[in-house]
């Protein structure tokens, strides 16, 4: 099965959660309305990146401002946006948000519309990870990774490293092996109450058994 970071996170988060959504592809019973603010988002700064005039409605004017502020300290726009790339070897794909030149250094940035999270960066890592080693896999060399989070305005930004070989890739392959023997029990957690599959789930009831 080709995996991208989402899949794989998804997986992390609860195995029950991707069976229904990657395996079973069934339609979510509730709206998440965070995923539609995210890419209506993207897709502006899409649109500013490639130089086309923007309507922002005034429910996004926070993280817009807060992006034109991360573009200001950038000092240029993205060399590269939205970025589809595919791994054969290891059958991985991902959409890059952004890639950067700041003086000498390659940014790989992804664009958050939540607020900074420090318990969360672990997992940013991971989609980091994917990023920079399907753009080295095209022969584009990173040397640091970026999260804008843009409903703070905060910046998390270290150098690239070789996360995905050490830490991501024996991560894929456990999931991949799980997914094969049909592993698929949830994993109860304070996201059970976002899920869009919540209400047939065997573990919610209005709240986490």
């Amino acid at each position: 099965m080709k995996f991208s970071k989402s899949k794989l996170l998804t997986y992390i988060q609860c195995p029950l959660l991707f069976k229904y959504s990657v395996i079973d592809k069934l339609p979510p019973d509730i709206p998440n309305p965070a995923y539609k603010k995210g890419k209506e988002l993207h897709m502006m700064f899409e649109q500013y990146a490639n130089n086309i005039p923007v309507d922002v409605p005034n429910k996004y004017m926070v993280y817009w401002r807060n992006f034109l502020r991360f573009i200001e300290w950038m000092g240029t726009k993205p060399f590269i946006v939205e970025r589809k790339i595919y791994d054969p070897k290891f059958d991985i794909n991902g959409v890059v948000d952004a890639v950067y030149i700041k003086g000498d250094q390659t940014i790989v940035v992804d664009y958050k519309t939540s607020a900074y999270d420090p318990t969360k960066i672990p997992m940013h890592r991971i989609e980091l990870s994917f990023y920079t080693h399907l753009l080295k896999v095209h022969d584009i060399n990173s040397t640091h990774v970026a999260i804008a989070f843009l409903k703070s305005g905060d910046v998390f930004i270290e150098p690239s490293g070789n996360t995905f070989e050490v830490y991501t890739l024996p991560i894929l392959n456990t999931v991949r092996n799980k997914v094969v023997k049909g592993n698929f029990e949830p994993i109860p957690s304070d996201s059970c109450k976002r899920c869009e599959y919540r209400t047939r789930c065997p573990k919610w009831s209005g709240g986490i058994k």
